[in-house]
């Protein structure tokens, strides 16, 4: 081998972990990578989907959402209420009627009783109990048809806020209650309750109604700025004012105005964690957390910077109601890690790093840390034409490159460059592995060489034992076995030599691409396009379509799936053929009842990471992004290996996932 000069390689020796993974090629384009961070220390990602009128939704204008007691999702729109159960909407009809009531729907609550109040722009009050609907108007004392706020108090009482006038049911009919402080009736836009049981309506002017008294709140800033248009308190007991000049927060008894909005908002919800999510007129929707202001919406999150409606579902997904369609935010591990200088390539590779963090090539170097990848630039390993990258236990790092060969760069701070013929049989690096004697095998385009603790080095091609040149997967078992997966079945490498056993025998014609040993030491076998094998006790069990399989390329049995953030959305991203280490993902809530089926990525077959309870878990070919386990379970996560090639809409993908101890 020829030493080169030392490099600088600020690695940290990793922990011992039996079977270790391998890196895997990720290929990327354009400036995105999408990767799985750690749920430790990842910054909350969302997943997104939109409904428009073309899936059923009566009118593009979302502007209030609930759930009723049955698990549906309430949308009320410009053209009526309707009920979503996760795949389809339906409007909510009247007793013997076929047609929806086509009112313009502003504002509605679920009562304690399960039923349904909708204030309407026009139509009055309407009251859904079952099938059976009531209208309020001016006939029940609810003299105007405009109605903006609602809420139900301690007594049962329902609060109506209207353009003229703020009213309380009193049996079948609603009183005014707002003459008492007003000679011109108050224009309510928002009602809340806070924790003393008081009922807050905001609108043309900001009141507090404390049994039988009512007390006017006065805002700060000029009378066109503070017009209020939401409200809410939070769990802390600060109550937040949206109006048409920004947001407003009061604590200690002082309205205080949040700097950084400067439109309408519109909308008002806090989430489980405590977030406060605000919808803006004309600039889009914002968190606000531990005193920090942020606007969420990047670009193309959302299709109308208007948000009228957030509303949170049991399972922590967020709705949001805008002016051009209703959409689900749903918070996912995986996220979009922007390369930077407008990296380019057309392939790449994924390695685990010390402390969380990951070493990537996409034709150059760069280190991952949390969320933000950095470019590695050393003198005496190329900058370009990089391929593959892989950390070994003892903290080295191997780097391989499209044609160059190999380059390892000790823990010590020297590097060492392998070349073809002398050390390799190709200088086109595939894929490395470290065995469980801390040997690295490194498989390339044609043919693996194996290097050991001390130095030596074998190389190992069809003229001496290998199934075939092109390497697809490489496993070192717990027992010191390694397993090669050619185009052309499997060979296996036992005490320093190439044995032919029942497992080569039965994959010679296979195309091996994936290979996984479980927690009980049984050995799967992916294959592209016949099935699944497993070598057990000395027996080889093929499983296809005869044996329950929906088809060849692995129909899913049983499924978890991942939605890819909105971010991917356009872009086109490709993947390699091994799997590399990345982060797991937070167990499931309990599913609602208008949970969508998520949509998935296709790939092509593959074996999976093994579950915590020893199940095996693949992937589908050409289907979804999937794990997929013999029977369900909510302990089988996703680890997907990199395949062929996989799409999404517009957009494609390859996605690993690791099961952490």
């Amino acid at each position: 081998m020829r030493a080169q000069r030392a490099i600088r390689c600020r690695v940290t020796p990793r922990r011992t972990v039996p079977n270790p993974v391998q890196s895997s090629l990720v290929t990327l384009c354009s400036l995105l990578l999408l990767y799985a961070l750690p749920a430790c220390s990842q910054t909350i990602g969302f997943t997104r989907h939109v409904w428009g009128v073309s899936d059923g939704i009566p009118e593009p204008i979302v502007q209030v959402l609930g759930q009723d007691h049955d698990g549906f999702l309430l949308v009320g729109t410009s053209g009526g209420l309707t009920r979503f159960d996760g795949a389809r909407f339906a409007p909510v009809l009247p007793e013997g009627s076929r047609e929806s009531l086509p009112f313009p729907i502003y504002c509605l609550i679920v009562a304690r009783d399960g039923s349904v109040w909708a204030g309407t722009e026009g139509e009055g009050l309407i009251h859904f109990e079952g099938k059976r609907i009531t209208r309020y108007n001016g006939e029940t004392g609810l003299s105007d048809p405009f109605v903006r706020g609602l809420i139900q108090d301690a007594k049962g009482r329902i609060w109506a806020g209207t353009d003229n006038g703020l009213f309380v049911s009193n049996g079948p009919r609603f009183e005014r209650v707002d003459d008492t402080l007003f000679t011109t009736p108050l224009a309510v836009a928002a009602i809340a309750m806070d924790d003393h049981q008081r009922i807050w309506a905001g609108g043309s002017d900001l009141v507090v109604v404390d049994g039988n008294h009512l007390q006017r709140v006065k805002l700060p800033g000029a009378y066109s700025n503070n017009r209020v248009k939401s409200l809410l308190q939070a769990n802390d007991g600060t109550f937040w004012v949206g109006t048409v000049g920004g947001l407003l927060k009061r604590t200690g008894g002082q309205f205080n105005t949040i700097p950084g909005i400067s439109a309408t908002v519109r909308s008002l919800t806090q989430t489980h964690d405590g977030t406060i999510w605000i919808g803006t007129i004309g600039q889009g929707i914002w968190n606000e957390h531990g005193g920090v202001l942020k606007r969420l919406d990047r670009s193309g999150m959302l299709p109308s910077e208007t948000v009228l409606a957030i509303f949170e579902d049991p399972n922590w997904r967020m709705w949001i109601g805008t002016q051009n369609g209703l959409v689900r935010l749903e918070a996912t591990s995986v996220q979009v890690v922007p390369l930077p200088n407008g990296t380019e390539a057309d392939y790449g590779t994924i390695s685990e790093a010390s402390d969380s963090n990951s070493w990537m090539v996409v034709g150059r170097l760069f280190r991952v840390n949390t969320h933000k990848a950095e470019r590695v630039v050393e003198s005496g390993v190329p900058e370009d034409g990089l391929r593959s990258v892989f950390q070994a236990r003892d903290g080295s790092v191997w780097v391989g490159t499209d044609g160059g060969g190999a380059y390892h760069c000790e823990a010590s701070g020297h590097i060492v460059h392998l070349l073809a013929p002398r050390e390799l049989p190709n200088n086109f690096i595939r894929v490395f592995r470290e065995g469980l004697d801390g040997s690295v095998w490194i498989g390339t385009d044609q043919g693996i060489a194996r290097v050991a603790p001390h130095g030596v080095i074998e190389k190992y091609t069809v003229a001496n034992g290998l199934s075939q040149f092109s390497i697809r997967d490489l496993l070192a078992d717990r027992n010191g076995n390694v397993w090669i997966g050619t185009d052309k079945g499997l060979s296996h490498w036992r005490r320093n030599a190439m044995v032919h056993d029942e497992v080569t025998a039965a994959s010679r014609n296979e195309k091996v691409w994936s290979i996984l040993e479980d927690r009980q030491g049984t050995l799967w076998f992916a294959t592209r396009d016949h099935g699944l094998y497993r070598y057990r006790d000395g027996m080889v069990l093929r499983y296809t379509v005869s044996q329950g399989l929906t088809s060849n390329t692995m129909e899913p049995l049983a499924t978890t799936r991942y939605q890819m953030p909105y971010e991917a959305d356009g872009a086109q991203l490709y993947g390699g053929r091994q799997s590399s280490r990345m982060a797991s993902r937070s167990p499931p809530r309990k599913r609602s009842r208008f949970q969508r089926k998520r949509l998935v990525l296709s790939l092509a077959t593959h074996l999976s990471t093994l579950a915590r309870n020893g199940e095996f878990a693949f992937a589908t070919c050409w289907k979804d992004l999937t794990t997929i386990g013999l029977k369900q379970s909510q302990r089988i996560w996703p680890a997907i290996p990199i395949c062929h090639r996989a799409t999404f809409g517009s957009a494609s993908l390859r996605l690993t996932q690791r099961i952490r101890n």
